[in-house]
């Protein structure tokens, strides 16, 4: 009760969750590892520098000694240089986390163009520790998509290689993690479905890589699509897949609930 009135007893009128918007799970870890991690390193080094100034400052005032001073000097030398390390560390997950969060975004924004064709789009759907960054449920069949953002080299080859069963990038060792996500996240939503809704729908799992162009190595059709973004609509038209309308509505509601929860 506390927590659908406050304290003058006014009511919030909004009672459900928002569904997901692209690249949150990304955010908030973002915002935790500012937060949680990095601002205590600031906080530290921060501290430590102005103590070790107004000190210097006391004793040129002639009211501290100079032995404790480079004593208390040396600490904090080590604390800042400390802190800063581990700042700099942190940086680079950040840094990984954001460029990860702007693909989702750019993907987000683009899926969001086939609500126009009338096709459901969700985004950032949550798993225990995990989540699908994109659903696309359609009358051509229900999609997972996973965005695997990479920065380019500035010269050279830019190129993905998928033989169906790996993925290079750049002439790079093979890399089957993200196939298996892909896999895993399908089985998921196909099982999510079943419990919720009796149906057992096909789900088609797909990598994107933004902005990249992806050769294909293999004749056989894969289980899982790896894919450039533009490539993916003429994928959806030709995949021979179908799902009525009547479907399509009990998918997306059993989603829906599910996240608004």
């Amino acid at each position: 009760m506390a927590g659908i009135f406050n304290r003058q007893g006014k009511r919030n009128p909004i009672t459900e969750k928002p569904l997901r918007n692209a690249g949150q799970s990304l955010n908030e870890e973002l915002d935790r590892l500012f937060n949680d991690r990095m601002l205590p390193y600031f906080l530290a080094a921060a501290l430590f520098f102005i103590a070790t100034i107004m000190n210097w400052l006391s004793y040129f005032s002639r009211s501290h000694l100079f032995l404790s001073n480079c004593f208390f000097t040396v600490i904090a030398t080590v604390v800042i240089i400390y802190a800063s390390l581990k700042i700099i560390s942190l940086k680079k997950v950040a840094d990984s986390l954001n460029l990860g969060l702007k693909g989702e975004k750019f993907i987000g924004e683009f899926l969001d163009s086939f609500k126009e064709k009338g096709y459901k789009v969700y985004h950032d759907i949550p798993g225990e520790s995990w989540n699908i960054d994109h659903v696309v449920v359609s009358c051509d069949g229900v999609y997972t998509i996973e965005t695997k953002t990479r920065m380019k080299p500035s010269k050279g080859e830019i190129s993905v290689l998928y033989d169906g069963d790996s993925i290079r990038i750049n002439g790079g060792p093979p890399e089957t993690d993200a196939i298996i996500q892909a896999k895993a996240q399908s089985r998921w939503l196909r099982e999510f479905i079943v419990k919720q809704t009796g149906l057992d729908i096909f789900i088609q799992p797909v990598i994107l890589f933004p902005e990249w162009w992806v050769k294909k190595s293999s004749p056989h059709k894969p289980e899982v699509w790896v894919l450039n973004q533009k490539a993916l609509p003429k994928f959806i038209e030709c995949s021979g897949n179908s799902v009525s309308p009547e479907n399509i509505l009990k998918i997306s509601n059993a989603i829906e609930g599910y996240v608004r929860k």
